[in-house]
C-alpha cells in the first residue's frame, strides 16, 4: 500500500510545467467562472497556447529589395533568407518582372521573436 502512495506523489511532483501552470491559472479563476467552463476543454486550449508561447521556433524576419519588403518566419537568418528570395521572386514573377542577371540583393530589415 506504501508503495503506491509514494509512486502517486512522484506522478504529482513530475507534472509537465503545461499542466502545473493549468492548475495554478485555474485555481486563480473565481468560482463563477470555473463553473461556467469546461475545465477538459480549457485544459486543451490553455495548454496548446502555453506550449506555444513557451517554444517559439521561429522569428520573424524582413527584407527589402528596393522599395519592397517581404517578411518571412523561419528560425534562422539563412533559412529566412532563402524563404524571402522563393517570396520576392514569386512576387515579381507575378508581376511579370524577370530578376537581374546577378539575382535579387536582398538587405535585412529587422528580426523579433514571433510573439512579440
Amino acid at each position: 500500500m506504501e508503495h503506491n502512495k509514494n509512486k502517486t506523489r512522484s506522478r504529482v511532483l513530475h507534472m509537465p510545467r503545461n499542466q502545473a501552470a493549468f492548475e495554478k491559472w485555474w485555481a486563480s479563476l473565481p468560482f463563477d467562472e470555473r463553473e461556467a467552463l469546461d475545465q477538459a476543454a480549457s485544459r486543451k486550449v490553455f495548454c496548446a497556447g502555453f506550449s506555444t508561447g513557451t517554444k517559439p521556433e521561429n522569428k520573424v524576419f524582413m527584407f527589402s529589395v528596393g522599395k519592397r519588403r517581404v517578411t518571412v518566419q523561419a528560425p534562422n537568418y539563412r533559412s529566412a533568407k532563402h524563404k524571402a528570395e522563393i517570396t520576392i521572386a514569386k512576387k515579381f514573377e507575378a508581376e511579370g518582372i524577370s530578376p537581374p542577371r546577378s539575382g535579387w540583393t536582398l538587405q535585412p530589415c529587422s528580426q523579433r521573436p514571433v510573439n512579440q
